[in-house]
């Protein structure tokens, strides 16, 4: 929600050129838990596009990553989110300076996209199915399925992706034992 404050601006009361001039200052209302698009000032407008990285405006207030592209007016739309559970009222006087966008090139290898068209890749896959002991019905299912999803299969000759995100491990030094019986001493061992 938008409420529009306005301030008004003039010269010395002695000038014979009294002027006024009405500026808009929109206030948002950012509500609790929630996430709202807002207009603010850029401080270098020459950069037209880029990206705004995630800043804190206070301890409940966050302006998220956004890639933006300034407006004639040098003025963006960012993401701010309220993580508190009050309402908080903002002006739009909020200052953002914008980073540049780096783009990276790539080349696309045409052998590889004109290789194998979806529909071969479609046909390659259903004749690659055993099929022979399932009835009708598990077979319509299974090529329904399969035709589907068919871009998931490994075909002979793709390239298998691989990941170091994930490492397993498993603990082989003494570790505290999971579950441990509580047994009584017996009266007859214990010494006097």
């Amino acid at each position: 929600m938008i409420r529009w404050h306005y301030r008004l601006q003039f010269r010395c009361p002695k000038d014979p050129e009294l002027h006024y001039q009405k500026i808009k200052c929109p206030v948002y209302k950012i509500f609790p838990r929630s996430e709202t698009i807002i207009e603010c000032t850029v401080s270098n407008p020459e950069q037209k596009v880029g990206l705004i990285l995630d800043q804190h405006l206070s301890d409940s207030l966050l302006i998220a990553n956004c890639i933006v592209s300034v407006k004639n007016n040098n003025r963006v739309n960012i993401s701010v989110v309220n993580t508190s559970e009050e309402l908080i009222t903002l002006d739009s006087d909020i200052k953002v300076r914008i980073q540049p966008l780096h783009v990276n090139s790539f080349q696309v290898d045409p052998d590889i996209t004109s290789a194998k068209s979806t529909i071969s890749r479609r046909e390659e896959v259903l004749n690659l199915l055993r099929t022979d002991h399932l009835n009708d019905e598990e077979k319509n299912s299974l090529t329904d399925i399969c035709s589907q999803y068919f871009d998931i299969f490994y075909l002979p000759g793709d390239k298998l992706t691989t990941t170091d995100l994930l490492k397993h491990e498993i603990n082989t030094h003494p570790a505290e034992p999971i579950n441990v019986k509580s047994y009584r001493f017996p009266e007859i061992h214990k010494k006097k």
